[in-house]
């Protein structure tokens, strides 16, 4: 029976918004981040619309806190940093020039970033394929070994293993900023 590609992208954001929840509450929840209202679409309209700014950020991207501010400091601030795009689709296919399809996420990002003002993550699956997690080249990056970095315009996203960058911890940065300074660090009781 063939998968409805909707229903794909749905199960796709619920798992990573899961695994996103996991990572940043240090285990504590799975439904500190979800998906966003219409997949980040209505925050993509109403910016074009140049409606409130706060309704803009807090449904940017297709997945979005959802935790109290405060409950977790390292999920306030990867959220306040980072615009957060999933993708799943039947094949990604990185060499150029760009598919249809990557060129519709890599445009996503961008509008996302004009949107928010935030960095772009683009979390992607391949069927049969391992998640993909494509940082910003302009944040701090993960403490995860990189494979390559893509440029599109003016979008430049290193490309990690979705699991490698999870498995470490997120940790802020001394200074405690929320904005993009920040690090990754291995915990050896992982």
């Amino acid at each position: 029976m063939a998968v409805n590609s909707k229903a794909k992208g749905n199960t796709f954001e619920r798992n990573v918004s899961g695994a996103l929840s996991s990572w940043l509450t240090e285990g504590k929840e799975t439904r500190a981040c979800w998906r966003s209202d219409s997949s980040g679409a209505s925050a993509t309209i109403w910016s074009r619309k140049g409606r409130e700014q706060k309704y803009v950020q807090a449904n940017a991207g297709d997945i979005r806190k959802v935790a109290e501010k405060g409950e977790y400091p390292a999920l306030d601030n990867f959220f306040e940093t980072y615009v957060v795009e999933c993708k799943a689709y039947k094949e990604i296919d990185f060499y150029p020039p760009f598919s249809g399809n990557l060129v519709k996420f890599f445009e996503a990002c961008i509008a996302e970033k004009k949107a928010t003002g935030k960095k772009a993550v683009l979390i992607l699956k391949g069927n049969n394929r391992k998640i993909l997690y494509l940082h910003d080249t302009s944040a701090p990056h993960p403490d995860a070994s990189p494979y390559f970095t893509l440029s599109y315009k003016d979008l430049q996203l290193t490309v990690y293993l979705f699991d490698d960058v999870v498995k470490k911890p997120y940790v802020i940065s001394s200074s405690g900023t929320s904005d993009a300074n920040h690090r990754l660090v291995q915990n050896s009781g992982l």
